[in-house]
């Protein structure tokens, strides 16, 4: 590049810089003609000069633009931005002050790295009822694309699910993630939202992680009371949160339409639905070390999956499927790894497959497998039989197993099951550490050691811990089945089991 040219560049790129930096970069420019001037030094010396400058300014202007803007909260109201064209969250006068809708409404127009929302311990009620069109300026706070702006992600960051909480008030729901977002969400309480459709919580369109939060008593008409995720949606990646008495005609606290829904060491619990009251799925649901408990629907009282389904080292137990289901109805493939699913419940079991199977339900059209699994102590309300599953279950490595006479080991497996007897083997859902609720097992357990080393796997290869975080034996060693990997020091003090 001749050195006209090479000074134009330079010129055309400081257009768009700050001025400090443009006029370092005159100086260095003004320098241009030193060689042919003083003959002092080379044109090679010259061209790493320029080229060392450019890097610099290209870090810089790199630095800038992942660096966030950071909004902080400092009123619980509910009042709208005055101006989203001056940077600054700012209420009308005579308040001025920073409301937690009003930063929204500034984060929706930062581009590059986006904005950090800081929002301190408080009540935070969304007070503005919804208009029909339903904008930013009212109902739920809504992370969108305003025309003409390429917003960032957006971090929304409350002091803790018990201290900060954004309430609904059962007349709106509470966030909606616009396509094309990016919402991280941490420390935050999502309560009473409401919507007449879909997604009492949350609606998203985009990509949502949450972590740290509750979400709590917030209903839809439709799906979703939780969070809702259409077919045309994005991902969810969910962790160490809880969700709790939500509820929804499908999917009482998650609905997954599309993409990929992941839930690690979190906890759904009393959430309801006519279908999958804790998550109904129509994509790709991944569970792991988390617990469903206490959920009821009709079909699939912790989970129906209609998609892809991976359960790892986690525990569903307490559900009622009043018609099939009690624990998992089970409609596309599923895949459970070193996981409990006991104490599950429904009302009876008949030759019609959508009926039936305390624990599981499996349908003809799915195929459901267990690795290293405990499948007890489930069952039937209407006569208190045991009814692990209801239709075809292919074992990998050994699992447990109780009862069910409509319960069949499908052709080809290569594993087996071992009896069970929950009364005497494994304890009751209780805080056994961890950030969920488990079931130990108990000392004489005869689950304790007895599974195949080679499947104490997942897809990602070995389980180096249970639910909890306890430490599994090392690869190439037996661990134990299920979700709980036991441990001397739990060797006493175990409640009984509830009775079927």
């Amino acid at each position: 590049m001749g050195l006209f040219k090479r000074n134009v560049f330079i010129a055309n790129w400081l257009r768009l810089r700050p001025a400090g930096w443009a006029k370092l970069a005159r100086q260095e420019l003004g320098n241009s003609c030193a060689p042919w001037a003083a003959g002092r030094e080379s044109q090679r010396m010259q061209l790493g000069r320029y080229r060392a400058l450019l890097i610099a300014m290209s870090l810089l202007a790199a630095t800038s633009a992942l660096a966030q803007v950071v909004f902080d909260v400092n009123d619980t109201g509910d009042d709208i931005d005055a101006n989203v064209l001056d940077g600054k969250c700012e209420t009308p006068l005579p308040a001025k002050t920073c409301t937690l809708r009003a930063a929204v409404m500034q984060a929706n127009r930062i581009p590059n790295a986006g904005a950090t929302i800081n929002v301190p311990a408080g009540t935070y009620k969304l007070t503005i009822p919804a208009s029909i069109s339903d904008g930013e300026e009212n109902g739920d706070l809504d992370l969108i694309i305003p025309v003409g702006y390429a917003p960032g992600p957006t971090t929304i960051t409350g002091a803790g699910s018990g201290v900060t909480i954004v309430d609904g008030q059962g007349q709106t729901r509470i966030l909606h993630v616009g396509a094309g977002r990016a919402a991280f969400i941490s420390g935050i309480a999502l309560i009473n939202g409401s919507a007449s459709d879909a997604g009492g919580g949350i609606y998203n369109d985009g990509m949502l992680h949450l972590t740290h939060s509750l979400l709590m008593h917030n209903a839809a008409n439709y799906d979703g009371g939780g969070i809702y995720s259409p077919s045309s949606g994005g991902t969810v990646d969910i962790d160490f949160s809880v969700f709790s008495l939500n509820s929804a005609e499908q999917g009482g606290a998650i609905y997954a339409g599309a993409g990929t829904t992941s839930l690690a060491h979190s906890t759904l619990d009393s959430n309801s639905a006519s279908q999958g009251g804790g998550i109904y799925s129509l994509a790709t649901v991944k569970v792991d070390r988390s617990t469903l408990s206490r959920n009821t629907a009709d079909y699939g009282g912790a989970l129906k999956s209609n998609g892809s389904l991976v359960v790892t080292n986690s525990t569903i137990s307490q559900n009622h499927g009043n018609v099939a289901g009690g624990g998992i109805y089970s409609v596309g493939p599923t895949s459970v790894y070193n996981s409990t699913i006991a104490y599950n419940q429904t009302y009876s079991d008949t030759a019609d497959e959508e009926v039936g199977g305390a624990g599981v339900n499996v349908v003809a059209v799915s195929t459901f497998d267990a690795h290293n699994s405990i499948l007890a102590g489930n069952f039937l309300v209407i006569d208190g039989s045991y009814n692990d599953c209801s239709g075809y279950v292919g074992f990998y490595g050994k699992s447990g197993f109780e009862g069910g006479t409509r319960c069949f080991t499908r052709f080809g497996s290569p594993g087996f099951a071992i009896p069970v007897d929950s009364t005497n083997e494994l304890g009751v859902l209780t805080n056994n550490g961890g950030p969920a609720e488990t079931i130990a097992l108990m000392p004489s357990s005869g689950m304790i050691g007895a599974g195949i080393a080679s499947e104490c796997v997942d897809p990602g290869g070995h389980i180096n811990t249970d639910q909890r975080g306890k430490p599994r034996p090392p690869a190439g060693r037996p661990c134990d089945i299920g979700a709980f990997e036991y441990n001397e020091v739990f060797a006493a003090g175990f409640e009984t089991p509830p009775a079927p």
